[in-house]
């Protein structure tokens, strides 16, 4: 048992703890507009080099998936709900079709890669990777 100092610290780093989750959370959200565009960008990229079974997942559930709160062997990760840009727990939706909120823990794994919830960047790169020739147009444009 931690005496009453440790506990205290113990305490106040979890508070820290949720005040940062809580902060991942909002800077999701803060970006729905965004968020809300790419089911269609996915839609609109998928074929191009192959189909994607990520891509199918944006544009058929709406969802994200976080890929740094992904553990492999885990049941915890974090996705971003589309169309209001909270972030669920991926293992909810995929086993219920249900919003849940996610892990504190999946969340807290996206701390150091907070660029994958940058909306614009993921948009950016959808787009990019839509503008890609398709797989089926190789060779066929005139030289």
């Amino acid at each position: 048992m931690p005496d009453a100092g440790a506990a205290r610290a113990i305490g106040n780093i979890k508070d820290e703890g949720q005040k940062l989750i809580r902060a991942i959370g909002r800077f999701s959200k803060s970006q729905k507009e965004l968020w809300q565009k790419l089911p269609y960008l996915a839609l609109e990229a998928d074929g191009h080099n192959g189909y994607s079974p990520d891509l199918a997942d944006i544009y058929r559930n709406g969802i994200w998936p976080v890929r740094s709160s992904i553990v492999p062997h885990s049941h915890h990760y974090v996705c971003v709900d589309c169309a209001t840009g909270e972030l669920i727990s991926g293992n909810a939706f995929r086993a219920h079709g249900t919003i849940e909120p996610p892990d504190d823990g999946a969340v807290l794994r996206i701390l150091f890669h907070l660029e994958e919830l940058f909306a614009r960047r993921v948009i950016d790169d959808l787009v990019r990777y839509g503008a890609q020739r398709t797989w089926g147009d190789q060779g066929t444009q005139e030289e």
